[in-house]
């Protein structure tokens, strides 16, 4: 194990959160959460829900409507009920979290990784401050290389910006990489139940040559390994032309593993979504939102 895991991970800490708390921490920020029969759903868009711990695992019986006004429900099947799904979801999983170290990477990866530590810091940011004047920077940057998802307005992202900080519960946290107190990328992380999800990491162009990405990781694999209670690590799913993420990901140990799910939609609905919008309606049985 390498002399430097402890430093990694010195201070800070992901410890996930029960089921009431993470759904509470989404509604405070800006999340449409309806409880219905101890159930946590989520308004995806107008009408459609789905758990907000998203793989939290159900019954078929569970898989029910929570609110009067709606067209479709999606839920996660639990094992004993796997057979009778209709659909899936794919992940990228890394399922390696309780022996992890660094010896499951190539020895590029590890050169990657020690790069990066001998390079920039990584370290919980808390301070609000941090993410309001230097993180749109950042998120500008990226997304303007990597062009998968619309620059967010300077308001917008300053709603939003902080969400993830630490609010003391240590089940979300934001980890960045400085380089003489400049931020230079940041990986926003939280944790429920048994799972942790590696949610949107921003990297700046000037932050490339130091293989920031692999040190962001790596130091969230560790975070998750001292967790007792982590014992799945998700980063979302694959999106059509995203070959060069999945190329990394994959270099980094995760898997795409399908999950299981159930979608109920009104007949009404599905048969126009069939008819109309048929990427639509195949995008509700086969991918993330």
């Amino acid at each position: 194990m390498e002399s430097f895991d402890s430093e990694v991970i010195e201070n800070i800490k992901l410890e996930p959160a029960d089921l009431d708390s993470f759904a509470c921490w989404k509604k405070e920020n800006g999340h449409d959460i309806v409880n219905n029969e101890g159930i946590y759903w989520e308004k995806i868009f107008q009408g459609f829900y789905q758990p907000a711990h998203i793989v939290q695992k159900l019954s078929l019986e569970q898989i029910n409507y929570p609110q009067f006004l709606h067209w479709g429900v999606r839920g996660v099947l639990q094992d004993s009920e796997s057979s009778l799904a209709n659909g899936l979801i794919p992940f990228y999983a890394f399922e390696q979290i309780d022996n992890f170290d660094i010896t499951v990477f190539s020895h590029q990866r590890r050169s990657n990784i020690r790069k990066c530590f001998r390079n920039v810091e990584i370290r919980e940011v808390k301070d609000e401050k941090v993410m309001l004047e230097q993180g749109y920077n950042v998120i500008t940057s990226s997304l303007q290389r990597t062009n998968h998802l619309g620059i967010p307005s300077k308001e917008n992202y300053i709603k939003h910006c902080t969400a993830y900080l630490n609010s003391g519960d240590n089940s979300h946290i934001v980890l960045g990489a400085f380089l003489e107190n400049r931020l230079l990328a940041y990986l926003d992380i939280c944790a429920v139940e048994e799972t942790a999800y590696l949610m949107n990491m921003y990297i700046h162009s000037d932050a490339l040559r130091f293989s920031v990405s692999p040190g962001l990781f790596y130091s969230a694999f560790l975070l998750c390994r001292e967790s007792e209670k982590i014992t799945q690590v998700l980063a979302g799913g694959p999106t059509p032309d995203d070959n060069g993420l999945e190329i990394f990901k994959k270099r980094m140990g995760f898997n795409i593993v399908d999950v299981p799910t159930f979608c109920k939609m009104n007949k009404m609905v599905a048969l126009l979504l069939r008819m109309k919008c048929p990427e639509s309606y195949h995008k509700l049985l086969t991918t993330h939102h």
